[in-house]
């Protein structure tokens, strides 16, 4: 019982901390943040954009260090894992 309990708070931990943040690639190269420079980027909903008509077919990325909005029309291509 007591495993199953730390197996439960772990996975609650995990789901709160959000997703981790990835590199991605687009076009051949390294996507970098336009403001900061950062390559850790998390996937961004816009879903709700695409709902109000604003954007079709576009993929989002916003940066993990400082927050920027990177918007793509091909979907960016998931290279590894940054820490």
């Amino acid at each position: 019982m007591n495993k199953t309990i730390k197996a439960i708070r772990r996975g609650v931990e995990a789901a709160l901390a959000g997703p981790r943040p990835q590199s991605f690639q687009a076009g051949g190269k390294t996507i970098t943040c336009s403001h900061c420079g950062g390559e850790g980027f998390v996937p961004f909903d816009l879903e709700k954009w695409a709902a109000q008509g604003l954007l079709h077919q576009q993929y989002g990325l916003e940066c993990s260090a400082c927050g920027h909005l990177e918007l793509f029309t091909r979907k960016p291509i998931e290279i590894e894992t940054t820490v």
